[in-house]
């Protein structure tokens, strides 16, 4: 739930598991990752652009 009270969260790594089961992956992102005040990154499939 989103709490405007809290300041936002920035995030410097990112673990992403491609599947159940699967090992995780460790990212390192250039100029970190907004997360918001929320504490959560939605996700979803990719498509192609266009």
């Amino acid at each position: 739930m989103d709490d405007v009270r809290v300041p936002p969260t920035h995030g410097t790594f990112l673990s992403v598991a491609p599947a159940a089961g699967v090992p995780a992956q460790v990212l390192e992102l250039d100029g970190g990752l907004d997360i918001g005040t929320t504490g959560r990154v939605a996700v979803s499939p990719w498509a192609p652009a266009g």
